[in-house]
């Protein structure tokens, strides 16, 4: 019962245990004026039904949002991102599942900002040439770029040897 009066009525159960807490606290009229509501309520609403949800479920979320992004919008999306990237390519940290596998935003990412391997889709870490170009991003901050890479190329003779050359301190990573 007290698991279907939560589900119906949350915030009248909420206000409620404060008033109790308080009640218990403070005040004894205080005490009755916490049971008075969740009294109140469970005399003048109809109970959920047994097939009713009781809380917000992850699917019943999935159901309400809308479809997936028309062509226009995906293109829009893309180009906006493409640009800020541009910008910086730590921004690639703000796209969307699907930009951040796009082989021309990550691409334009890394080469403005190595650490922006670190946001790309694992396909793309795993992808020698974007890996290569990230390690060699010349003043690249303190992660290196070479972090983010797949345990793979981690272990790729010739990525190690450019990301050392940009910076020494990338041995840290392997």
């Amino acid at each position: 019962m007290l698991k279907r009066l939560w589900a119906d009525h949350r915030n009248v159960c909420l206000l409620s245990l404060a008033l109790l807490v308080v009640g218990v606290v403070v005040s004894p009229w205080l005490l009755l004026a916490a049971v008075v509501p969740v009294g109140w309520v469970m005399l003048n609403k109809k109970p959920a039904q047994e097939d009713q949800l009781l809380t917000i479920t992850e699917e019943s979320v999935m159901k309400s949002e809308p479809s997936q992004n028309t062509d226009e919008e995906l293109a829009a999306e893309r180009k906006d991102v493409l640009e800020d990237v541009q910008e910086d390519g730590l921004a690639l940290e703000f796209a969307s599942e699907e930009l951040r596998a796009d082989r021309e935003i990550v691409k334009t990412a890394v080469q403005k900002d190595g650490d922006a391997l670190e946001y790309a889709s694992e396909e793309l870490k795993a992808d020698r040439e974007m890996v290569l170009a990230a390690v060699q991003k010349e003043g690249a901050s303190h992660s290196y770029g070479l972090q983010f890479a797949s345990d793979d190329l981690k272990a790729d003779r010739e990525i190690v040897l450019a990301a050392v050359k940009t910076n020494g301190y990338a041995l840290e990573c392997v």
